[in-house]
């Protein structure tokens, strides 16, 4: 009861006066052929439909420093905003025009090292479409070699995660920021003393301002008052940052300065001249203080931050 495939060549055998008087055939079971080239349409079917819905492109790629495409779906398009053929063998431009001049090399660099693995790659950067317009970008491939074991070509898929990664930003933004004065916060300024504890050689310390005093305008003047009270003292604070100093709020009444490369204590010192004059215009007319705390990072207290922010607020 099986149905099969078969392929049937017939002729016509005549007689010594050309009249038909029969046929001879032979038929040849084609199944297996024909269940191939089904399944090849299904593929190549399921492939349209893939990359018609694609959110980015397909690609094939000669491994050169332009990336010359020799295949480009047409999600290109909307991805980028050139078609395929402006792509394709550079004729218009290279796709290494597209991407986002501080990413060009790192990409290169990344390809290179995952080549001389033969493992897959995935990795993330930026392009400027033909709008003018910056996208984050996620692209996953691998490469092609031929019997030698040498890279023929690259194959992948380039996909637009500009919206992900958007939201991811946020995420980020939210997880690093105080959200009422917009300066880092304590989690921030860990991360970054835990860091530069493995690589800074220049002086440092901590200089902490301690504004609980604030509290006490709840009661006169609510909660409102007192957070707006805190966030002019942030304006006024960060005017005293600049490539070496950088302001953070670590708890809601509270504030650190983080201070590289500065000469002695009397530096220090005078930098706390400069804070406090700075809040006695706000905090004088309130007729409330404030405390200013100092310490300096050094081999006893450097690798251990929580130490760090206990002598701080002593």
């Amino acid at each position: 009861g099986t149905i099969i495939w078969i392929e049937m060549s017939i002729s016509i055998t005549r007689d010594e006066n050309g009249k038909a008087i029969g046929f001879l055939g032979v038929s040849r079971d084609i199944t297996h052929r024909k269940l191939a080239e089904m399944a090849l349409r299904e593929s190549e079917r399921s492939k349209s439909v893939l990359l018609s819905n694609l959110p980015g492109m397909a690609y094939r790629c000669k491994y050169d420093r332009d990336w010359t495409m020799q295949f480009v779906s047409d999600g290109c398009y909307d991805l980028t905003g050139y078609t395929p053929e402006q792509l394709l063998y550079n004729r218009d431009l290279s796709f290494n025009n597209l991407i986002a001049p501080e990413y060009q090399e790192l990409l290169w660099e990344e390809w290179s090292r995952i080549l001389s693995l033969k493992h897959p790659f995935r990795y993330e950067y930026e392009i400027t479409t033909a709008a003018g317009e910056r996208k984050w970008v996620l692209e996953m491939g691998q490469g092609v070699y031929d019997e030698q074991g040498e890279v023929e070509a690259l194959e992948g898929i380039i996909l637009d995660i500009s919206a992900s990664k958007e939201i991811e930003n946020i995420f980020k933004f939210n997880s690093e920021h105080d959200p009422w004065t917009g300066l880092y916060n304590r989690r921030y300024l860990e991360n970054l003393l835990r860091e530069d504890t493995k690589r800074a050689t220049r002086k440092r310390a901590l200089v902490s301002v301690n504004l609980s005093a604030v509290h006490s305008l709840n009661l006169k003047f609510g909660f409102q008052y007192s957070q707006e009270l805190i966030k002019k003292a942030a304006r006024v604070l960060e005017t005293l940052c600049t490539v070496y100093t950088q302001l953070f709020i670590t708890y809601e009444n509270r504030f650190v300065f983080y201070i590289k490369s500065y000469l002695d204590k009397e530096e220090l010192t005078a930098f706390c001249e400069k804070v406090v004059g700075k809040l006695k215009s706000i905090l004088s007319v309130e007729k409330i203080g404030a405390g200013v705390g100092v310490i300096e990072i050094d081999e006893d207290n450097k690798n251990d931050v929580g130490l760090l922010q206990k002598n701080l607020l002593v």
